[in-house]
């Protein structure tokens, strides 16, 4: 049996043309985000707010405490926004005296 002889691309790299690179911060998606913060009142409305006026919304939350932690964590996820405007977000969530940790996020691939 003989291997088929064809580019990977369907023509041959010298033929292919350059495309432009897609800036990631103006890309729209979800986000998954763990926080962690003092076990405290106000923490959360904080958190929701900080986000709201942000312009990012949430689609799921979750917290449970967690013994030995350190604090609270909660995770979240977030509804599709520019991933500039979720990285301007836990930029300004950083400055929550509540927050233990900075903001961790990874963005949700869409398939």
């Amino acid at each position: 049996m003989t291997a088929a002889r064809r580019p990977v691309f369907q023509v041959p790299a010298g033929q292919l043309q350059p495309f432009a690179a897609v800036d990631a911060k103006r890309q729209v998606g979800r986000a998954y985000v763990r926080l962690l913060v003092q076990d405290q009142p106000g923490v959360i409305a904080a958190v929701t707010e900080t986000l709201a006026e942000s312009g990012v919304s949430i689609d799921s939350f979750l917290q449970r405490p967690v013994e030995d932690a350190g604090g609270v964590p909660i995770v979240l996820t977030t509804h599709a926004a520019p991933e500039a405007t979720l990285l301007a977000a836990l930029g300004r969530m950083q400055k929550l005296k509540a927050l233990i940790q900075p903001p961790r996020m990874i963005r949700i691939a869409h398939i």
